[in-house]
């Protein structure tokens, strides 16, 4: 008897719309915090020579740049993550399940609260834990 986990999708039960559902938001989500990271470093700079708190020091153009490249990784990071989510849960894979578990939980105790609670209904429910070779 094979006890090694799935490895393919052959491998586990078929497609649950619910997880590919998830799996697709989790893609959205990641695309739209990659389009934001890549807009911090255009717009800091005019945020910064357009505050009068800035303006007085010498290059704000430079430091609305600095802090919007900071902003912009600060994000790009979680955009990796939710783009990983995605694809863990739409391939079927034990990482995504477990990624998609702790995405959902921060998901939950945010303004998303709804999102989050729907998400870990799909992953803890018997389909879901079976999709991904769970229990």
């Amino acid at each position: 008897m094979n006890t090694d986990p799935p490895d393919t999708l052959s491998d586990l039960a078929p497609p649950d719309a619910q997880a590919t559902a998830l799996g697709v938001v989790n893609l959205v989500a990641g695309l739209a915090m990659l389009g934001m990271a890549a807009t911090f470093p255009c717009v800091g700079p005019l945020g910064a020579t357009n505050d009068p708190d800035f303006a007085s020091l010498p290059a704000p153009w430079a430091i609305g740049l600095v802090m919007g490249v900071v902003a912009g990784a600060f994000v790009a990071v979680f955009a990796v993550v939710y783009l990983a989510g995605g694809i863990g849960l739409l391939r079927g894979r034990r990482w995504g399940w477990i990624l998609g578990l702790l995405l959902c939980a921060g998901w939950a105790t945010s303004c998303c609260a709804p999102l989050g609670a729907w998400g870990l209904w799909v992953l803890l429910r018997a389909e879901g834990r079976r999709r991904f070779g769970i229990g």
